[in-house]
């Protein structure tokens, strides 16, 4: 059974296969017409994600449901994450802290998928903007934070990816964010090298 979240006071409903409400949502960020859910997944970056998630997934990662007692449309975990985000950075932390009220961080030194998931709705995010393969956006994070693959990350380093990501969405990454991949990969694979983002005119190496 799914949990029941709560976001600034209202509580988002789910359906049987724990996906959530985003008109539940939507009225939680304040019921503007511009973010409304029928505008948000009309948007090219909804396409991709679900397109992405598909695969891997055993039911349809967005449903509309017309009619009857809670008609609306109704997306998974990754998707909710994602649509708060399209609304603000304050949406996103509250969506956010509400999955932590109800799930928690435990006592693991390591993040979980589930934990990770922001991180890797951005990561989609950062993909589409810059049509490239999101193995691409995720080998330059791992490459970033000094890991081979996502599942080695701490709670420190999920922190440094997810800013990464934030900066490759803004277009403001940093030379900071450049030099740590560089000796990043050398200490991880022997050679400096990084996955080709179309960087702002800056080719990979």
């Amino acid at each position: 059974m799914t949990a029941t979240i709560v976001v600034a006071g209202i509580d988002i409903r789910h359906d049987v296969d724990g996906r959530f409400s985003l008109n539940d949502l939507h009225l939680a960020a304040g019921k503007l017409p511009h973010h409304s859910p029928s505008r948000w997944t009309r948007g090219k970056a909804f396409r991709a994600l679900v397109a992405e998630l598909k695969p891997e997934m055993e039911f349809a990662p967005a449903k509309t449901v017309r009619g009857g007692a809670a008609p609306g449309t109704y997306v998974c975990r990754e998707l909710v994450y994602a649509y708060a985000m399209w609304i603000s950075a304050a949406f996103q932390l509250k969506v956010i802290r509400a999955y932590d009220a109800i799930f928690g961080r435990g006592t693991s030194k390591r993040p979980t998928t589930r934990q990770r998931l922001p991180m890797a709705v951005k990561e989609l995010e950062v993909s589409v903007d810059r049509g490239v393969p999101v193995s691409h956006v995720q080998g330059n994070v791992n490459r970033r934070v000094g890991v081979r693959r996502h599942g080695d990350m701490d709670w420190e380093q999920l922190g440094i990816g997810e800013g990464y990501c934030d900066r490759l969405l803004a277009r403001a990454e940093t030379d900071e964010d450049l030099q740590a991949i560089e000796q990043n990969s050398i200490a991880l694979y022997g050679q400096p090298s990084q996955l080709t983002l179309n960087l702002k005119g800056r080719e990979a190496t």
